[in-house]
Order: structure tokens, then C-alpha cells, then sequence
């Protein structure tokens, strides 16, 4: 049996992605996290994903990404 094991891929606790999402919130709007409404982060992670830095970077941009867009923010 071949098992494949990515080396690349790691665990984030839910307080490193939040971490992640709060500096592309800053990087996008020049807020935290904790200036903006509630948002469900738990729709973006998961306890059991382990993904390469590139994976958990763009799914911490999306998550930002969509926070901003609920509250309206003018990306243009």
C-alpha cells in the first residue's frame, strides 16, 4: 500500500488562522478583526485540514475578502 504524506501541509489552530485573517483584513482595509461585525469563521476552517502555507494564505484572503464584502467595503 502507498500512503502519500505532503510535508508541505500543516495543522493551524483556529487562533493562527484568525491571526491570518486579521492581517488581510489590515492589509485590505487598514482594520482588524475585532473593528468589524461578528463573522463566521468557522465556515472557511476546519479542525481536520491540514494545507501547505499557499492553501492556508488564500483561504484567509477569502475569508477577508468576504467579511469586507458583507459589511460593504468599497474594494475599488
Amino acid at each position: 500500500m502507498n500512503v502519500s504524506y505532503n510535508i508541505d501541509e500543516k495543522f493551524l489552530t483556529m487562533k493562527q488562522f484568525r491571526s491570518m485573517v486579521d492581517k488581510q483584513i489590515n492589509a485590505i482595509a487598514g482594520l482588524g478583526i475585532d473593528d468589524l461585525p461578528d463573522f463566521d469563521l468557522w465556515n472557511y476552517y476546519d479542525e481536520e485540514l491540514n494545507l501547505s502555507d499557499k492553501e492556508w494564505k488564500e483561504l484567509a484572503v477569502e475569508a477577508a475578502n468576504d467579511l469586507l464584502a458583507q459589511e460593504q467595503f468599497p474594494f475599488e
